[in-house]
């Protein structure tokens, strides 16, 4: 993300928005195809504390 000219921060933007939106079933994680937004948020803070 960094190399092609984005800011990755914003993607935490990005997941915080979409755990806000109204509507959104939560589903465990452990049944999901996908990890859980927060989870997302947490391993992209982890990436950019490394960079």
């Amino acid at each position: 993300m960094k190399d092609a000219g984005y800011n990755p921060n914003e993607a935490i933007k990005f997941w915080q928005n979409m755990m806000a939106m109204d509507g959104r079933k939560s589903v465990p994680e452990f049944l999901s195809t996908h990890p859980a937004d927060q989870n997302r948020i947490d391993n992209i803070k982890k990436i950019i504390a490394k960079m």
